[in-house]
């Protein structure tokens, strides 16, 4: 992780931006991502003979043919320091190709320990890793293949027994690799029966035989009550509201599901007061379910109760979704509840039977009561013009929306919806009212209680009088980021905001972050980067000063360069965080090999843009991912705060075309773009803004 900061008479950096006291606050160019290592000019080079250090593999036992599988190859330096290095993986043949596609089975991360890496990428069975630095002997870099963390199933082991040497090559200081003295080894054997515990009706453990993917006896876990998590779109809806779609998604918790034939159950229990589940497609409260990981089993209704079964749902990532009120099928929708409150869907799920607890905190809908109904007395000529100078404010869990009242405008829509890209959603079918306004003198707005668990919401406002209804207002959006802590890991996050909204220098976040400027419970260290000078704008507490110092850099979203933040956490909490996007000409820099200047550029990206992914973004800039389309960039990178390195999507000059990881782009995510030349960009909005 880059931008790191401590504590000495001065503030500077080093090349991974950290950042110490001085009478100044700079920081040097970060670490760069590139298929190319590159080469220290003060490095001088001792030929070797063998590749040094040292490497060992977790776990070293696999089973012939069997899929899921993780293997952790960590590598440990030997007596020479890196610099501009490279460290290759050689898969065995017969396993999974390792690949940079988080879905597939031979998805793989790298992590370094000790120094720094220059980016990655696999060439066949080889991964292959660009070491900017690494520590003599007492650095690592740790590759893990199989990785299930972005939803992969894990890597599928060669289908005969035998010894899977996982090759390891290594340069210190260029690209001549030579195999490391002892490259560790996974012994493979033919997969045996083994007993396992499997859950009975009476939840009296029996013993069966299976094929495990170990050759040794392995026993199930006893199941936990209430595991899992789960959430609701939308989260509002109004009193006796029809036409209805809920969406309720469950995410497993550290339980696997069993496997079939076997199954484990999720039970919803719908509220009194709504239509009443079916199964029947022309029903209002028709429901229908969908897994990712795992697999349906079959779906039922008992009164008021969702009932779905599931085999071999995955633990933490898989998920199950429950549409109620589906009208695919031709059903009207679901009804709401005829009284204002709060509606509570019990989530209860088994994952190895149908004997269900309800899980920690079950999901609920805010239905809020109606305006009434507005009486015209006469029909103007014309619709309203969209509400103008709309606003977006939040206090605790309120959340206010506010704009100019218009004369011709009878009332007002207010308009929501939940999720990453729902933004893009067709206005109005797929958006939901939460509210109907009566205008006020001069300045009207509404307010009301956020539901929890909700991460992205945004929101349109709308005129109505007797001729009909205005186009959307311009979009305002609202991301709850949720900050985690790991004291086995550096934590850092690049986060993006609003292009308007409230903050307006960096005290000002440290202030909302710790209710003061003169603590740090949360965070440590807040930091802009500066595309001109290639170097950090430092902001952090200092311990013996007892207070934030440093440079109270002035927030810039919204202006040419629209720098995203950097910012270093201390414990876990969550920030809120609202505003909304105006129309802005982004200027990127290029300069020259020979200035000592990298090209990288962390923007903040518009919450309510069109781009969904980094291709998208490639695409328009560029026209195209293929041969050539390198003129103005050659890399886009976002932050992967669970790994602490970056998803990397690059310019290929040996391939001729953009290769890595097509990572998603979230509302929030700071995107770090690098130029090849100098050029202007203005990204796209799903609403064009007005005043």
């Amino acid at each position: 992780p880059e931008d790191t900061a401590t504590e000495t008479p001065t503030f500077t950096a080093t090349p991974e931006d950290t950042a110490t006291e001085t009478p100044t606050f700079t920081a040097t160019p970060e670490d760069t991502a590139t298929h190319t290592p590159y080469y220290s000019p003060s490095a001088t080079r001792t030929p070797l003979t063998q590749g040094e250090g040292s490497a060992v593999i977790d776990p070293d036992v696999a089973a012939a043919g069997t899929g899921g599988n993780t293997m952790t190859i960590t590598y440990s330096a030997g007596a020479t320091a890196w610099s501009g290095g490279t460290l290759k993986v050689i898969i065995p043949s017969g396993w999974s190709a390792p690949s940079l596609t988080t879905t597939d089975a031979g998805f793989f991360t790298v992590v370094v320990s000790g120094g720094e890496h220059g980016g990655y990428y696999r060439n066949g069975q080889t991964i292959i890793v660009n070491i900017s630095s690494l520590d003599s002997n007492t650095g690592t870099v740790t590759v893990v293949y199989g990785s299930k963390s972005g939803g992969g199933p894990g890597a599928v082991a060669q289908s005969s027994p035998g010894t899977a040497v996982f090759i390891v090559e290594m340069d210190p200081l260029g690209t001549n690799t030579l195999e490391i003295e002892d490259s560790p080894g996974v012994s493979v054997s033919m997969p045996t029966p083994t007993p396992t515990i499997t859950q009975t009706s009476t939840l009296t453990p029996t013993n069966t035989f299976t094929f495990t993917a170990t050759p040794t006896a392995t026993y199930t876990s006893t199941p936990v009550p209430g595991q899992g998590t789960a959430q609701i779109m939308p989260d509002m809806v109004l009193t006796g509201s029809t036409g209805n779609t809920m969406v309720v998604e469950y995410t497993a918790g550290s339980l696997s599901w069993a496997a079939a034939p076997g199954y484990g159950t999720l039970r919803i229990t719908v509220p009194s007061g709504w239509s009443a589940p079916s199964v029947l497609s022309s029903s209002p409260g028709y429901f229908t379910a969908s897994s990712a990981g795992g697999t349906i089993a079959g779906t039922q209704v008992s009164g008021r109760d969702m009932i779905i079964y599931c085999s071999g749902l995955p633990a933490d990532t898989g998920t199950i979704t429950v549409t109620y009120g589906n009208k695919s099928g031709g059903g009207p929708g679901a009804t709401a509840q005829p009284g204002a409150g709060t509606a509570v869907f019990t989530v209860k799920m088994d994952a190895g039977g149908t004997y269900v607890d309800e899980i920690p905190s079950s999901p609920y809908v805010n239905v809020l009561a109606p305006t009434p109904t507005v009486t015209y007395t006469s029909t103007p000529d014309n619709t309203p013009v969209h509400p103008l100078s709309v606003e977006i404010s939040q206090s605790g869990d309120e959340t206010t929306l506010e704009w100019e009242t218009a004369a011709d405008a009878n009332l007002y829509k207010v308009y929501s919806v939940s999720g990453s890209s729902a933004r893009l959603n067709e206005f109005p079918a797929q958006w939901n009212v939460i509210a109907t306004v009566l205008p006020t003198p001069v300045i009207t707005s509404y307010t009301y209680a956020d539901s929890p668990g909700s991460e992205y919401i945004y929101y349109v406002v709308t005129g109505v009088n007797a001729s009909g209804e205005s186009n959307p207002s311009v979009m305002q959006a609202k991301r709850r980021f949720s900050f985690d802590f790991n004291p086995e890991r550096s934590n850092v996050y690049r986060i993006s905001l609003p292009y308007i909204n409230k903050y307006t220098s960096a005290s000002g976040i440290v202030a909302d972050i710790e209710g003061n400027t003169y603590s740090s419970s949360r965070i440590s260290q807040l930091l802009l980067w500066n595309p001109f000078t290639q170097t950090s704008i430092v902001y952090q507490y200092s311990q013996s000063f007892e207070r934030w110092i440093g440079n109270d850099w002035a927030v810039d979203a919204g202006t040419a360069s629209s720098n995203a933040l950097y910012i270093n956490v201390k414990s876990a909490f969550d920030l809120d965080v609202a505003g909304r996007d105006k129309g802005v000409g982004l200027v990127f820099y290029h300069n020259a090999p020979g200035t000592g200047l990298s090209n990288s550029h962390k923007r903040s990206m518009p919450y309510t843009s069109v781009y969904t992914k980094a291709s998208e973004i490639v695409n328009e800039i560029e026209g195209g991912t293929g041969a050539g389309t390198n003129t103005k960039i050659d890399r886009v990178m976002v932050w992967n705060f669970e790994t602490q390195t970056f998803n990397i999507f690059m310019y290929s000059a040996s391939l001729n075309k953009w290769i890595g990881n097509d990572f998603d782009i979230h509302p929030g995510d700071a995107v770090n773009i690098y130029s090849t030349s100098t050029f202007t960009w203005s990204p796209r909005l799903v609403i064009t803004p007005v005043p």
